[in-house]
């Protein structure tokens, strides 16, 4: 059977209530998956000084998949734009 990577990042406000949901269904499903939890945003830029840490990209970039809870409007703001 296959094994599904997803990475899973909660984020701050709703995101928090959101994406436990939605892995709940994920896996509700006849599938596997294998989540990944990460953190970004502001809590995580005064402990390390980015947004999105390295190891964060890293894991993105591993799994290929994500499931992110946090608002649009949180990626227009230069820091936190991202390359895969």
């Amino acid at each position: 059977m296959t094994t599904y990577k997803i990475a899973v990042i909660p984020g701050p406000g709703i995101g928090a209530e959101v994406v436990p949901e939605a892995v709940r269904l994920l896996e509700s499903t006849d599938l596997t998956f294998d989540f990944s939890y990460m953190e970004i945003g502001y809590e995580v830029f005064k402990k390390t000084g980015t947004p999105v840490p390295d190891d964060v990209l890293a894991g993105i970039r591993k799994t290929k998949v994500v499931c992110l809870g946090l608002p649009l409007l949180l990626w227009v703001f230069r820091a936190t734009k991202v390359r895969l």
